[in-house]
């Protein structure tokens, strides 16, 4: 009830704020017009952000900054890769490759939203930055070689050839530095290399660092119907320690698991005729199976007959609570 009446408020407050059509910004009958709704916004103007491509990457004992400073986690053979959104917010999109996964780790500072593109896309290798424009208040990335615009929240393609595309995504677990520290020590950390990595120096944005509260995990449930359903978790729904729980979302059986000690929500695809346990105390282990394989956080079988074997993950991602309305119409509330 507390989510929902959390999220009513938000709608209130949103309905008494207007803005006005950037004219210039749609342009008829052209094929490289925008194709978001005539009644939405793109603001900003086109000054497209610095290039991050294959990056360099730090220790974690070599970064010092703040305990409680969001980042996020991507994992592919065992390699785990962190992104502080400090680092990334000054970019909004790094591209790189892992174990022959191109993907681009985008940001947007302004609705606190990380998403993990797989930007190997029809015959070419996409190469995302920001443009500079935002729709909805939310980034809008760019990939030159295509010439075409990306809305973050949407994954989809809003301007140029592809337009109505979507980008298939990589499954990313948001957290906090403390747990990387206390249980990811040998990940390989994005740092923005033209700053200090000392606290003393770093120039945080306190709304990085967001109650709680305030960031609401989302499901898409189907990101090609026309009405864009997305069932939503408050991490204030979940207890210290870890919670479990399924839901049916579309035709798929889903796993929804996370933790406020840990500070994550992540979610996954259940296998037929699967049962899932959580598991305390073993983290980054957090599930077994009725067929005794134990599962970590990013989904991976790391003992058990699967050993090695991945779960699929829906698109799903962190947001605050104003930003999942401005784009999806219609919340499957979703309490524990």
């Amino acid at each position: 009830m507390k989510s929902i009446l959390y999220l009513l408020l938000l709608s209130i407050i949103l309905s008494c704020n207007t803005e006005t059509n950037d004219s210039s910004l749609n342009s008829g009958t052209d094929p490289n017009a925008w194709t978001i709704p005539s009644g939405n916004i793109v603001t900003g103007a086109f000054n497209l952000f610095p290039m991050v491509e294959n990056p360099s990457y730090s220790k974690v004992g070599e970064v010092d900054i703040a305990d409680d400073a969001l980042v996020a986690l991507i994992s592919f053979n065992d390699e785990i890769r962190v992104y502080p959104y400090q680092f990334i917010r000054l970019y909004e999109s790094v591209n790189d490759i892992l174990d022959n996964n191109h993907f681009a780790i985008t940001y947007c500072p302004i609705t606190h939203s990380a998403i993990c593109y797989n930007t190997s896309f029809e015959d070419q290798k996409l190469l995302l930055r920001g443009s500079g424009y935002l729709f909805n208040n939310n980034l809008i990335a760019y990939d030159e070689k295509s010439d075409t615009y990306w809305s973050q929240m949407l994954t989809t393609c809003i301007r140029g050839k592809y337009s109505e595309q979507i980008l298939s995504t990589f499954n990313v677990v948001e957290t906090n530095w403390a747990t990387v520290k206390s249980y990811f020590s040998d990940a390989q950390v994005f740092t923005d290399l033209s700053t200090s990595n000392t606290k003393s120096s770093l120039k945080i944005n306190e709304k990085d660092n967001f109650k709680d509260g305030e960031s609401i995990f989302g499901i898409i449930n189907d990101r090609y119907a026309k009405e864009k359903q997305i069932h939503v978790f408050n991490y204030e729904e979940f207890a210290n320690d870890i919670i479990l729980f399924e839901r049916k979302i579309g035709t798929d059986n889903m796993i929804i698991i996370g933790s406020k000690e840990h500070h994550f929500i992540t979610s996954y695809i259940a296998e037929n005729n699967t049962n899932y346990n959580v598991l305390q105390g073993n983290f980054p282990a957090i599930m077994e199976d009725n067929y005794g394989n134990i599962w970590d956080v990013f989904g991976k079988a790391i003992s058990g007959p699967k050993m090695g074997q991945q779960l699929k993950s829906p698109t799903s991602f962190v947001a605050l609570g104003w930003a999942w309305k401005s784009f999806y119409n219609v919340f499957i509330f979703s309490e524990i």
